[in-house]
């Protein structure tokens, strides 16, 4: 059988499915020609998750992220920006460290169909990822280019505090594009012209810096950088007055988790009694080392 090699590339039209003919000619008396064909198809479209950061309370573990998905089409291909009519999208978290809460449609797709939205958004969120799957248009009215890299889905995510909990470093945590997401597979693809594109994927990367809280002097409820007889009659006044305390924490001076009549009792123990002395940080700057509820807004004395 005759060998030879050529190549063919196809610049014209817009993207979509195409149909090529082969023929293979026979010389030198063969009577037959094998024909081998490649096709190497660039899709031209990409989906981006980006890096992004957010950040958890160092105590609690609690926190939050929030990452737009986005996609972008090259200007070298065929048709550029072609009308695209949908996508469906599937990516993965690790379910240890981050799970997602919700997922919306971004601003491009809400301004759809006279900003009513798409004709359909469906959205899976499991533990592990999310998948999306959206229509434009059912009558193919509303079409989107994606000349710029434009954010299609909001998808909030929550730390799994359990595993955050007494971190004090930086957390990171990838986002890979993935078919395996939930009880049935989504293919990640773009349509043009009704037809499938099967885009390049950029994972991406979420980045949690840990919170470590206000830095306070226990039992200085009032903030004056001082521990006298006004911190008591502080937290008196906060606590039956309604006074103002804008650090709740730096008034348990017993560090029980709770504000309440014993911590004055506490204080005026310490000052008047020769009573134990409060618990760390008492008489400097420190971080509450207790995991509690009592807020802290703000406290002047420490840097």
């Amino acid at each position: 059988a005759c060998t030879s090699e050529t190549s063919y590339t196809d610049n014209g039209g817009i993207a979509g499915n195409r149909t090529y003919s082969v023929t293979g000619i026979c010389t030198q008396g063969e009577a037959t020609a094998l024909c081998s064909l490649v096709v190497q198809e660039p899709s031209g479209f990409s989906i981006v998750a980006p890096q992004v950061s957010g950040a958890f309370d160092s105590q609690t573990g609690i926190g939050s992220v929030s990452v737009g998905l986005s996609v972008v089409e090259e200007a070298s291909n065929p048709g550029f920006p072609n009308a695209t009519q949908g996508f469906s999208l599937s990516i993965a978290n690790d379910s240890a460290m981050i799970q997602p809460v919700s997922a919306q449609p971004s601003t491009v797709l809400q301004q759809l169909n006279g900003n009513s939205g798409p004709d359909f958004f469906s959205e899976g969120v499991f533990p592990e990822g999310v998948t999306i799957g959206v229509v434009y248009s059912f009558s193919g009215t509303d079409v989107i280019g994606f000349s710029v890299e434009s954010p299609v889905v909001e998808i909030s995510y929550d730390t799994v505090a359990t595993n955050f909990e007494g971190q004090v470093s930086e957390v990171q945590t990838a986002l890979t594009w993935s078919e395996s997401v939930g009880p049935t597979p989504v293919e990640n693809i773009i349509v043009v012209n009704s037809s499938t594109i099967v885009p390049v994927e950029v994972n991406g990367m979420v980045i949690l810096e840990p919170q470590l809280g206000v830095a306070i002097s226990r039992a200085d409820c009032n903030a004056d950088g001082s521990f006298n007889i006004a911190d008591s009659v502080t937290a008196l006044n906060g606590l039956f007055n309604n006074g103002q305390i804008d650090c709740v924490d730096a008034c348990d001076v017993n560090d029980d988790g709770q504000f309440n009549v014993a911590d004055p009792v506490f204080a005026l123990s310490t000052l008047f009694s020769n009573g134990a002395l409060p618990p760390a940080p008492f008489g400097g700057c420190g971080i509450d080392p207790t995991k509690d509820g009592l807020s802290c807004d703000q406290f002047d004395p420490c840097p």
